[in-house]
């Protein structure tokens, strides 16, 4: 499982990758760990939590952070994807250059990166 801070679906809507969530400790506790365990863990590398910094600076249109996520424009038939949930595939957002859609595969809250971006 994931072990950074989160915000819904069991910690697969990751806030921050740099921090391990409070609640199981900190890189100390990782490091100790590693010390006597092989360890492994699940990188949820294609998507990031709503609240996370990078979409709140992204919302902003911080130009950095502009094409970390993939937007769509107009009406596309996506009635071809295949994908594990039945909610909606695009997130509707504001920000101040305009209303935008962004790619969310699995929830509203966990917004796709761009991987070439990141």
């Amino acid at each position: 499982m994931p072990f950074y801070p989160w915000t819904s679906d069991d910690g697969f809507s990751v806030k921050d990758y740099r921090a391990v969530d409070p609640a199981l400790g900190d890189w100390a506790d990782v490091e100790q760990l590693g010390k006597n365990f092989r360890l492994m863990f699940d990188g949820v590398i294609n998507h990031i939590s709503s609240h996370s910094e990078w979409f709140q600076k992204f919302l902003r249109d911080d130009p950095r952070f502009r094409d970390y996520f993939i937007t769509v424009e107009g009406n596309p038939d996506l009635s071809g994807v295949v994908r594990p949930r039945t909610l909606p595939l695009l997130t509707q957002i504001h920000t101040p250059s305009g209303a935008k859609s962004v790619w969310s595969t699995f929830s509203e809250d966990q917004i796709d990166l761009r991987s070439s971006s990141v």
